[in-house]
Order: structure tokens, then C-alpha cells, then sequence
């Protein structure tokens, strides 16, 4: 469910946020901060990334690749060929579509096919290099990639090295989040196993965590006051403290998570779960197109409202194909090559 809430409050930020100020103070408040969905879903992908993560490497980035690749070349081409049927500025050329199906990208929106794309380009480093780590030094060292990758981004914040490459590639404005995730995961799943100094080690990166994304964004509004969404990390003070909100508002949904057991919120969960991906991958090139046409893109209306529906819908019967498909290709890769 978090991870639907995340991609539909992106949503919500492109499809209404044009007419937030003429709404009620909380739908405006959610609106008008809807992009933030996307570093919820960095928190989360962060947690949620030991239920993948096995020290057979192979099998590791099999899953990764069948759940990240397909469906992103399916999706990305349906996209494509929508810029070339409704005409508009800046279609790219088909050698740049085709580059853009690696999912590598210096987050130049103009150059992607969609610019929600350059998100990926953010899972796929931390999928590589976690599973990177884990190939050299095993799944129960996992926690030293996170307070190592802690340790050296907290570093280039407080020397100012953010804008250098290498401080980029390791995602110095979105890796906190995953690091959070990530040993919020930790200690979850070995809260019981764990000793009291385990436990306040992992908390205390938690805590780090939160503490270096207010310190990077004091950082880069010192160098450039200009309020800039697409500045990742810089924020003002009001959506500082939203921000900060969603480090407390993940611990909380993985607690009411395992209060959950009726088996058909289990069921209504999973199917939300499922349409996330699609969803996230579908809506804003098509959506800014389409609706664009009718002139509603970004406004609150019935057009805009049931294109979303339908988008929904659309994408929950994508996310039913796809996952049968990748189950059984996963399979026959496994049993093939025994892996």
C-alpha cells in the first residue's frame, strides 16, 4: 500500500497540482508535495530490498532484472510511440529512445522519453552495488554496506563535495533514504536476535540519516537560494519537515504492516503493490500528452479524474500479465541454467 501511495502522490503532483491553491488546505498541502512520493519510494525500496536480496548472486540479479528490464521496454516504447502520435516539442529521436531503455541517465529529463525515468536510474545503482556487495562479503554483512555508504556520504556533505562525479554515482542526494530504508529493514527483521547495542547502532544511522538530508539541503540552498524542484535534496523549511515526516511515517506503516493478517487487505495490498510500476511508468509523458490535448493536464476535472481511473485500472491488469510472465521465465532460467 505504501509504495502505491508513493507512486500516486507523483501522480497527484503532475495531474492536479496546477489547481492545489484553489483546493482545501490538506488536499492543497498533499498536492503540492505529491513529488515527494519519490523519496518515500526510495525509503522503501531500501526496506523492502532483503526480501530479494540472497547471497546467490545469480538468482539475485535475475530477479532484479526481470522485475526492473521487461515491463520498463514495454512501457518506455508504449510512451515512445505516444510522443510520436500526438505531435509535440522535443520528440526524441529514435537513437536516444534507444538509449534510454538501459535506464542510464545524468538527469537531463529532456533527454528521457519520460521525465519521471531518472528515478530508476537511482534503484539500479543501489540494486548493483548492493548486490555487488553482498557477491564479495555475503548477506550477513549487509549491515556494513549501509554504515560504510553512510560514512562516506555523510562525509562529502559535510565537506561540500556534492557536485563532485563521484559523490554523484553514489547517490549522495538519494542514498540516505535508501540507507534509512535499509537499516530500518535490519532492524526489524533481527530485533529479537539483536542486542540492545545492535539495536541502537542501526537506529543511530536511522537518526544520522535523517540528520545528513537536513543538513545537504541547508547545503544546497546556501549555494543556490533559488527553490528549484528538480534540485533534488533542496527543500525549504516547510517541506524539510514533510520530508523529515516520511522517515516517521515508514516505521509506523511496517509496524501496522504486521497487524495486518485479514486475508483479503492482504490480497488488496498486493494487487496495490503490483500496479505501482506500471503506474509510475506510465503516467506523466502519456498523461501531460493526453490530457494536455484537452488542455486539463496539471487541473483537477472530470476528464483528469477518469483518465486516472482508467489509468489505474489499465495498469492493474498490466501488473497481473507481467507478474505471471516474469514467474514463469524465472523459472525456466533457473531450471535451465540451475542456478
Amino acid at each position: 500500500i505504501a509504495r502505491f501511495f508513493a507512486a500516486f502522490s507523483v501522480l497527484a503532483f503532475h495531474y492536479f497540482s496546477v489547481t492545489a491553491a484553489s483546493t482545501y488546505a490538506p488536499l492543497r498541502f498533499y498536492l503540492e508535495r505529491g513529488y515527494l512520493g519519490v523519496q518515500l519510494f526510495f525509503i522503501i525500496s531500501g526496506f523492502v530490498i532483503f526480501f530479494s536480496l540472497q547471497d546467490n548472486i545469480k538468482r539475485f540479479a535475475l530477479s532484479r532484472f526481470l522485475r526492473i528490464y521487461p515491463i520498463f521496454w514495454v512501457l518506455c516504447t508504449v510512451t515512445y510511440i505516444t510522443t510520436i502520435l500526438i505531435p509535440t516539442e522535443g520528440v526524441l529521436s529514435f537513437g536516444r529512445y534507444l538509449y534510454n531503455l538501459l535506464i542510464i541517465n545524468n538527469g537531463t529529463t529532456a533527454l528521457m522519453v519520460d521525465g519521471s525515468y531518472w528515478t530508476l536510474t537511482h534503484e539500479l545503482i543501489f540494486y548493483v552495488a548492493i548486490g555487488l556487495f553482498v557477491f564479495l562479503f555475503k548477506k550477513k554483512r549487509v549491515e556494513w554496506f549501509f554504515m560504510l555508504w553512510l560514512l562516506i556520504l555523510s562525509l562529502g556533505v559535510v565537506f561540500r563535495l556534492q557536485e563532485m562525479f563521484i559523490f554523484k554515482i553514489l547517490l549522495i542526494r538519494s542514498g540516505f533514504y535508501f540507507i534509512f530504508g535499509g537499516m530500518l529493514g535490519l532492524l526489524v527483521q533481527e530485533w529479537r536476535q539483536s542486542t540492545l547495542k545492535v539495536k541502537l547502532r542501526r537506529i543511530g544511522s536511522m537518526v544520522l540519516s535523517v540528520v545528513m538530508v537536513g543538513y545537504l539541503s541547508s547545503v544546497l540552498l546556501e549555494k543556490d537560494p533559488s527553490l528549484v524542484t528538480n534540485h533534488f535534496g533542496m527543500y525549504d523549511v516547510s517541506t524539510l519537515w514533510s520530508v523529515i515526516g516520511l522517515f516517521f511515517l515508514v516505521p509506523v506503516l511496517v509496524y501496522l504492516s504486521y497487524k495486518v493478517s485479514h486475508p483479503k487487505m492482504i490480497s488488496i495490498s498486493k494487487a496495490l503493490g503490483g500496479i505501482t510500476y506500471p503506474l509510475y511508468l506510465l503516467h506523466n509523458k502519456i498523461g501531460a500528452l493526453v490530457l494536455g490535448a484537452f488542455g486539463v493536464f496539471g487541473i483537477w476535472s472530470p476528464t483528469s479524474v477518469l483518465f486516472v481511473i482508467g489509468l489505474i485500472i489499465l495498469c492493474h491488469y498490466i501488473a497481473q500479465i507481467e507478474e505471471r510472465w516474469r514467474k514463469q521465465v524465472n523459472r525456466k532460467i533457473v531450471t535451465a541454467y540451475n542456478l
